[in-house]
């Protein structure tokens, strides 16, 4: 399969369309076995990217504690703990 077609498809996919197979297959004019084999690479890219997502937002927050931690929010000074 083509990545630009597992692209394209996973883009719709995340933006919350509803795609079938049938529409895969008449869109790329495929099989039916390649446009569900070409569909469910498209659902395992999608999940890779909410996962990767979560997890960017996960190390954003923790990152954004720590300097909160360390800059003791109220004074604008260091904290005594990381010294």
């Amino acid at each position: 399969m083509d990545d630009r077609q597992v692209e394209i498809i996973a883009e719709h996919l995340m933006s919350g369309q509803r795609i079938s197979v049938y529409d895969v297959q008449r869109h790329f004019k495929l099989n039916k076995g390649q446009a569900t084999e070409l569909l469910n690479l498209a659902q395992i890219k999608v999940e890779d990217n909410k996962n990767a997502r979560q997890t960017q937002k996960q190390t954003e927050a923790t990152a954004k504690r720590r300097t909160e931690r360390y800059f003791n929010r109220a004074s604008g000074r260091r904290s005594r703990s990381y010294r």
